[in-house]
């Protein structure tokens, strides 16, 4: 009873993504261990998977090879940006990328890898992998990894490898959970090493980045795959159907319910437009959307986690998307992913003013919660805008995850 009671404290201090990091250290510390009982190298010899990784690895073919370090998982219930990332880079056939999984809960990867496709592949066993000796190596990190040690760095640069490191989010406990203080010297001595290739998402982020160095770094914020975003049929979900026979408007957001969402605006919302439903869907990353209340206004309507390639069949019969975040100092920093996948949609876009989210014109922008309420009306009147519907696609296409990718091939292959 004793494990379960500081399990359970640990899981409302921390959050679900905090608990989730700190399990994993001690986990992957025991499965370690386990490895050196059994004797890896041994198991290594005999599984003919090894020499089959040691190959496609090793293949000349391949120019480069990403090598991602193992602080998540590739089939998490959100798909965001190391994920499209990787797909946007593995369009280049020169490259691989070798995804180095935790293999903690969503991956299964029970026989040395699996491929995504052939120049794409999962794998738990990043150490045999970074010690495959050959050229054209880049040790692929992110910033919101509390696992790896700056010596890991050290290493991959003494023998001439290249280090990538994504700056992606505000360094914050809200997002990671509790934060070692040896992260912040790893972060540090990244930021300051100007052989390491430092891509910011945002520009909070890169005003940071450029503070500590003077070269070798790039802004690349999050994207989009406008084809997931293509309606590849008329199917209506269900739960959707029966939304639109009792309201007259549906208002939806995706995404993470977590600390940094505005139950307040919501709920005043709600009030205000009793006769729209306000939607959401995604992950509970936090508890802070049972601790909210909003479960009492009876139309915001909840849907839980909706799969990634189906969020277009529930955006498609929706009339406004939304993010309504708080404006602080996570938000200041969050280049939002759903805000490109909303451009794709063709439907209007309104959200409170964070600073990423300002930047683009098809973005209408409630300044305090009493002019977010008000555009909620002037905003759903776009809907049927041509002008701005095909404004807002276009900027779609000049963020798409492709040239995303792109600006990170050319900071490796020049820098700034």
């Amino acid at each position: 009873m004793g494990r379960i009671s500081r399990g359970v404290q640990a899981l409302k201090k921390y959050g679900i993504s905090g608990f989730a990091i700190k399990f994993m250290k001690k986990a992957s510390y025991r499965v370690y261990r386990k490895f050196d009982f059994y004797d890896m190298r041994k198991m290594r010899n005999k599984n003919p998977r090894y020499k089959e990784l040691k190959k496609i690895c090793l293949d000349k073919k391949y120019k480069e090879v990403f090598i991602f370090y193992p602080y998540t998982e590739w089939n998490l219930p959100i798909f965001q940006r190391p994920q499209q990332i990787a797909l946007s880079l593995t369009k280049n056939k020169d490259i691989l990328y070798v995804f180095c999984t935790c293999n903690y809960r969503y991956d299964k990867v029970d026989n040395v890898f699996t491929k995504i496709k052939d120049n794409l592949i999962i794998t738990p066993d990043f150490d045999f992998v970074y010690n495959l000796k050959r050229p054209n190596k880049i040790l692929h990190l992110y910033s919101t990894d509390l696992l790896s040690k700056y010596s890991l760095v050290e290493k991959a640069l003494k023998h001439n490898n290249k280090v990538l490191y994504e700056y992606i989010d505000e360094i914050h406990e809200s997002i990671t959970g509790d934060i070692p203080g040896s992260f912040y010297k790893k972060h540090e001595k990244i930021m300051k090493n100007e052989k390491v290739s430092v891509i910011a998402t945002a520009d909070k982020l890169l005003k940071d980045v450029s503070k500590k160095r003077d070269k070798n770094f790039a802004l690349s914020t999050n994207g989009v795959t406008l084809d997931d975003f293509v309606l590849k049929d008329k199917h209506v979900p269900a739960k959707i159907k029966e939304i639109k026979k009792q309201y007259k408007k549906i208002i939806c957001y995706y995404g993470s319910l977590a600390v940094w969402f505005d139950y307040e605006l919501l709920k005043k919302c709600a009030k205000k437009y009793p006769e729209y439903a306000f939607v959401l869907i995604g992950l509970e990353y936090d508890s802070s959307y049972k601790k909210s209340g909003v479960q009492k206004y009876p139309n915001i309507i909840y849907l839980g986690k909706i799969d990634y390639k189906l969020l277009i069949n529930y955006t498609s019969n929706v009339d406004l998307l939304t993010i309504p975040f708080l404006i602080n100092e996570v938000t200041e920093s969050t280049s939002p992913v759903k805000l490109f996948e909303y451009m794709a949609t063709k439907k209007p876009i309104l959200t409170t003013a964070m600073p990423e989210c300002k930047k683009y014109k098809s973005v209408m922008i409630g300044e305090n919660h009493n002019d977010f309420i008000k555009k909620i009306e002037t905003t759903l009147k776009l809907k049927n805008d041509k002008k701005y519907l095909d404004m807002e696609y276009k900027e779609a296409e000049d963020n798409t995850w492709d040239s995303k990718a792109e600006v990170i091939l050319d900071l490796l292959n020049g820098g700034k």
